[in-house]
C-alpha cells in the first residue's frame, strides 16, 4: 500500500528533522524507493539528493543500497551514463555486503544498467547473479 506507506514515511521525516542518524536516514531511503516504485521519478530524485547529504551516517551496505536504487532510477529515465556510474559505485561495495537481499538489489541494478547500455554480456552475467541471490532468499 504505497500511498499509506508514503504518508507514514513523510510523517517520520517531518518528526525526525534534521536527520542525524543512520536510522533516520532510512526514512528518506524508503520514501525515495516508494516514489520510485510508483513512478514518481522527479520526486524520487529530489529525495535521493536530500538523502546524499546524510551519507556520513551510512554503513557501506546503506550506501550500496542507495547507489543501486539510483542506478535503477536513472536506467528507467534513460540516463545511461548515470545508471552505470551508480551501479559501479554499488558494485565496488558489493564484496563487503552480506545478505542475499542486498546482493540481489545490487546485481539487479547492474544488470539493468548494462542492459540499457546494450552491454548484453555483462547484463546477462549480473542477471544470473541476481537470480542466484534471489533464489537463495526464497
Amino acid at each position: 500500500n504505497y500511498p499509506q506507506a508514503l504518508r507514514f514515511y513523510l510523517l517520520c521525516i517531518r518528526e525526525n528533522n534534521p536527520v542525524d542518524s543512520t536510522q533516520q536516514s532510512w526514512f528518506l531511503i524508503n520514501t525515495a524507493i516508494t516514489y520510485q516504485e510508483t513512478k514518481k521519478y522527479s520526486k524520487a530524485q529530489q529525495v535521493y539528493q536530500q538523502l546524499l547529504q546524510y551519507g556520513k551516517f551510512f554503513l557501506p551496505a546503506d550506501s550500496a543500497h542507495v547507489y543501486a536504487n539510483l542506478s535503477e532510477l536513472y536506467a528507467d529515465l534513460g540516463e545511461r551514463a548515470l545508471a552505470v556510474q551508480y551501479s559501479r559505485a554499488a558494485e565496488r561495495i558489493l564484496p563487503r555486503v552480506s545478505g542475499y537481499y542486498l546482493q540481489s538489489v545490487i546485481t539487479r541494478s547492474s544488470s539493468k544498467a548494462n542492459a540499457v547500455n546494450n552491454n548484453w554480456l555483462e547484463a546477462y552475467h549480473y542477471e544470473q547473479r541476481y537470480r542466484m541471490y534471489r533464489d537463495s532468499i526464497l
